[in-house]
């Protein structure tokens, strides 16, 4: 009896001693060490606690009141990492404070090379990142300092674009090879590379969060890169490069069931982008409720030009305004591997965008690149390949508050030049790629089935050019077109197009309504 009293007692002793598994801890940084004030790395410290916390079966690692001077640190399974208010995790402005994730987990495939961060999140479960606090990656430092390295021949680096390369300077935080993610609450400041990224991950969600970062280059706000199962809802972005963005560099990769909604997005570049890295498949993503303002590029921009494929995408309210571009819908032809990918299967439904006269992006620290060739304001393009259409487009409710203003002497193409119009399949796809076009408000080359429902164009300055110019489409549908303000052009001029129904034309003092080319 008595050695079995004694084996009851070693038993408590050991229990009391051993992690207690399943009862989630608090631990406050504060307590564990950290300094507060911004002024030593405390690094250290915070890893030994997020490592303290996983390692007792998750819970809290709770961050207060202060600046936490750190460099790349990593997130474990079953982790909350709270920022309270008044709590600023700080990227150190010293590159060589932050490491690098294993090359095969890079963003766009092997050849982009190691991925810099400030927070990793590596084949991990159950993280969260929450509060109210702020992670300011001090990106304009941190990107000058990798300037001196490149000057004193610390690291080499190919510097292209008066910016170094995207290997050599941080991300606030990668997501890869994990599931179960949340970020809420927080604000997401001054990268020096893209602000956030979600690579070959499922179920997780961005909720609630401030994106502010225009300080630098490649500021992209949130990544999508071959995931599954994301949501990125009632997000505020601000950034100097694409707001909202998917890419794909692996030809195996998929990105599908996304829902991106509720979001406002300032950006000088796209505010919503499919691309350019394209290698993989994005299918069945909705989109909807945008709010787009003063972006240099497209408010949508669906790309697909390394061989992948895209479809049964759905995009609905969208509200632009000071916009660059309205849309832009590119299936092209850079990867001398592979043959031209498929784009098919896109609705867009209820978007209304402004696009002015002047450059959009006015007021940026990083405004968009200038178009180096003479042309008028751009319109919004759906454009494939020779023998490669883009198929299957809707845009159904669609009003384009398009400035016009179009000058002969400014640049030229009449309708009946567009052989002068290039199809430039390697080149990268931007709205402006082609330069001049002979269409103020909607250009469609190289497409297949391609419906245009209660389309309204707003025109605010008479144009010499075409409101809507079709070249090389098989199945062209208008049922219903209001044109608002007069060009000096047939409204709608219809080249090498076959197959086509217009219904419920209003172009008031237009005549002729349509002009056609070649096929019938």
């Amino acid at each position: 009896m008595r050695h079995k009293a004694t084996f009851c007692v070693l038993i408590v002793l050991l229990v009391n001693q051993a992690p207690v598994f399943g009862k989630p801890i608090t631990v406050n940084v504060r307590s564990a060490g950290a300094a507060n004030d911004g002024s030593v790395l405390v690094t250290e410290i915070l890893q030994a606690t997020i490592d303290r916390v996983s390692a007792s079966g998750g819970g809290v690692v709770l961050v207060p009141r202060g600046t936490y001077l750190t460099g790349t640190l990593y997130l474990k399974s079953d982790v909350e990492l709270n920022l309270q208010a008044g709590a600023v995790l700080l990227g150190s402005e010293d590159p060589r404070h932050y490491k690098r994730t294993d090359p095969t987990h890079s963003p766009v495939g092997t050849a982009y090379g190691a991925v810099m961060s400030l927070l990793f999140i590596e084949n991990q479960r159950g993280v969260r990142i929450t509060g109210l606090g702020e992670i300011n990656g001090q990106g304009r430092r941190v990107a000058n300092n990798v300037l001196k390295q490149i000057a004193d021949h610390e690291i080499s680096d190919p510097f292209y674009g008066q910016r170094p390369f995207e290997d050599n300077r941080p991300m606030l935080v990668y997501i890869t090879h994990s599931s179960e993610v949340t970020l809420t609450g927080i604000t997401l400041r001054n990268a020096a590379n893209w602000v956030s990224n979600i690579v070959k991950s499922q179920d997780v969600r961005v909720d609630g969060i401030r994106i502010e970062s225009t300080e630098y280059w490649n500021n992209d706000g949130i990544q999508i890169t071959d995931s599954k199962r994301v949501r990125i809802v009632n997000n505020v972005v601000n950034t100097a490069d694409d707001g909202i963005c998917f890419k794909s560099g692996d030809p195996d990769g998929v990105s599908e069931d996304v829902y991106i909604g509720y979001n406002t997005v300032r950006t000088s570049a796209s505010a919503v982008k499919f691309g350019t890295s394209s290698h993989g498949v994005y299918r069945n993503i909705v989109i909807e409720h945008i709010t787009v303002y003063d972006n240099y590029r497209s408010a949508i921009a669906l790309e697909i030009v390394d061989g992948g494929l895209m479809e049964n995408i759905r995009i609905s309210d969208i509200h632009g305004v000071n916009t660059g571009n309205a849309i832009f819908i590119r299936l092209g032809d850079r990867n001398p591997t592979r043959p031209p990918g498929t784009l098919r299967n896109v609705v867009i439904q209820r978007l209304d965008v402004e696009v002015p006269l002047h450059p959009p992006d006015e007021g940026y620290p990083i405004a968009g690149p200038w178009v180096m060739v003479p042309h008028n304001r751009i319109p919004s393009s759906i454009t494939g390949l020779p023998g490669h259409p883009v198929e299957n487009i809707t845009m159904e409710d669609v009003t384009i508050r398009f400035a016009g203003g179009g000058r002969r002497e400014r640049a030229f193409l009449p309708p009946d030049s567009l052989h002068r119009v290039p199809d430039l399949p390697a080149d990268y796809p931007e709205f402006s790629m082609f330069g001049e076009l002979p269409a103020y408000g909607l250009f469609i080359r190289h497409a297949r089935n391609v419906t245009l429902k209660n389309l309204r164009i707003v025109l605010g300055h008479r144009d010499y050019r075409a409101a809507i110019l079709t070249d090389q489409v098989d199945g062209f549908r208008i049922e219903g077109l209001t044109l608002d303000g007069r060009g000096e052009s047939v409204p709608i001029w219809l080249n090498d197009t076959r197959d086509v129904t217009v219904r419920d034309v209003n172009a008031p003092g237009s005549e002729p309504l349509i002009e056609r080319r070649g096929r019938r």
